[in-house]
């Protein structure tokens, strides 16, 4: 590819950000497919994911399409019906949700848990038990990414009675704290992913 420098690496456009569940599904497809060189395009969206791949600036990508709770993701769903591409492959992961917050910032700081759409209807059963006075929020734009929004959290972009719903990674990266872990609906909770390329010619 010419926007590649290194022709022997394999450009990865993922939906997440950095911290991210997408970026957890890249690293262990690629680890499982024997990929050993590769490098990740960070896109936040699955929108973004297939018109970079239409356009030639990445060589794969993947993204969440269906969850074994929350059922079809929307978003993709969406974004798929307006690019054209070839799946290659799919697979699933385990995704555990918890609840970062600042530190120091304890659960009756708490006003508004946001999250992907998505995420928030994996553990809606179990926000709706333990937390039912919070708000529940979707983030918009690149902020539906929950990485993104742990980042956003974690340098002031959100208020402080923001918790966000999302990986221990993004806690660890963020330097976020953990109020409450594996909030999700159903213990084995699978993630479908989808492997895509751009369309071959005929």
């Amino acid at each position: 590819m010419e926007n590649n420098k290194d022709s022997e690496k394999l450009v990865i456009g993922i939906q997440g950000g950095p911290g991210s569940f997408n970026e957890e599904a890249a690293h262990w497809y690629a680890k499982g497919h024997r990929i050993p060189n590769y490098e990740l395009s960070y896109c936040y969206t699955t929108d973004k994911v297939l018109a970079l791949l239409a356009e030639h600036k990445i060589d794969r990508g993947i993204f969440a399409i269906q969850n074994s709770v929350g059922g079809m993701v929307d978003e993709s769903i969406y974004a798929m019906g307006r690019q054209l591409f070839e799946i290659v492959d799919q697979f699933e992961i385990i995704v555990n949700h918890n609840l970062l917050v600042l530190p120091g910032i304890e659960m009756d700081g708490i006003v508004t848990i946001m999250s992907h759409p998505q995420a928030l209807a994996q553990c809606k059963s179990t926000l709706s038990l333990q937390y039912p006075d919070k708000n529940l929020r979707s983030g918009e734009g690149e902020l539906i990414d929950q990485a993104m929004a742990a980042k956003a959290l974690s340098e002031g972009q959100l208020p402080e009675t923001t918790a966000v719903l999302a990986s221990q990674a993004a806690a660890d990266l963020y330097e976020l704290n953990i109020l409450d872990r594996g909030l999700q609906d159903k213990t084995e909770n699978y993630t479908t992913f989808l492997f895509v390329s751009n369309l071959k010619p005929e």
